[in-house]
């Protein structure tokens, strides 16, 4: 595909950063193109709005801050798998579809909370933009981190009515955490669009490396696809999280991600998103 141009062009390198809803496609990391704001979470009580549907017609406009945004629906999707395995009974097939979980968020972990040698992370884009606002969400990983060793040290033992209780501590803990994370990452990326931010730059400084980086990339991408497809809540999750992914993507980094997308994907879902995006004329 063309390595410098979008397939929709925005004026004066802006965007429109609807509530990740729709994307765009045909991109490098030359010239970069921000992306911009994203209504706050009208309420604490439930996530903030999740994508909606392109205007019949519309071409997608890609918003690269959606793997993190929907990196959420990823992780909500995943706790409720488990949940239905755990309502079934089947440790076997719990402890299982837990391991995918948290495997893939871990490296949504670390977009967060950033490593040395490789990038800083969203909370420290975050800290240093806004007056160290994401201190508090940085402290929540911590005790996120004693709920899961609760979790984990029941699962040792194999006693199913403990590990219930455990996950089911757990699940709350991280779905409120979603939810504080929402509510403040998603009105301040606004912030940055709207000082004129770029916020694809912004993205592949702080955030993206940790995923390109880690050794677990393949399933990154993959798994993504696989839990957004089932747990989409009709709204096109798949194409806004991989449409991202290419939007901060290298020509090079694409080639190599595209098809890994394409594999997490059924054929029909993954043809929609190709026809939409422009991938089938690449």
């Amino acid at each position: 595909f063309p390595s410098v141009s979008l397939r929709v062009p925005v004026p004066n390198g802006l965007e429109t950063f609807l509530p990740f809803t729709t994307m765009g496609c045909n991109v490098s990391k030359a010239p970069p193109a921000p992306v911009s704001a994203v209504p706050p979470a009208a309420e604490a009580a439930k996530p903030a709005a999740a994508p909606a549907a392109a205007e019949p017609g519309a071409k997608p406009v890609p918003q690269i801050f959606a793997i993190m945004r929907n990196g959420h629906e990823v992780i909500r999707g995943a706790m409720r798998d488990c949940t239905a395995l755990l309502d079934k009974d089947d440790m076997e097939g719990y402890l299982k579809r837990y391991a995918e979980f948290m495997k893939w968020m871990n490296v949504h972990a670390e977009m967060e909370d950033g490593k040395e040698g490789i990038a800083p992370g969203f909370f420290f884009l975050l800290n240093e933009k806004f007056d160290n606002i994401a201190k508090p969400l940085q402290d929540a990983h911590g005790k996120l981190h004693e709920v899961e060793t609760k979790l984990e040290s029941a699962h040792e033992k194999k006693d199913l009515a403990e590990i219930k209780a455990a996950w089911k501590e757990f699940a709350e803990f991280n779905e409120q955490h979603l939810l504080e994370e929402e509510k403040i990452m998603m009105p301040k990326i606004g912030a940055l669009k709207e000082a004129g931010e770029n916020m694809r730059e912004l993205f592949n400084k702080f955030l993206f490396p940790l995923a390109t980086q880690s050794p677990d990339v393949a399933f990154f991408m993959t798994f993504a696809m696989q839990v957004l497809e089932v747990h989409h809540e009709n709204q096109p999750r798949c194409r806004v999280f991989a449409h991202a992914v290419q939007f901060a993507s290298t020509p090079e980094e694409w080639a190599k991600f595209h098809p890994l997308i394409k594999e997490g994907l059924s054929p029909d879902l993954y043809q929609k998103i190709s026809t939409e995006c422009g991938w089938s004329k690449e």
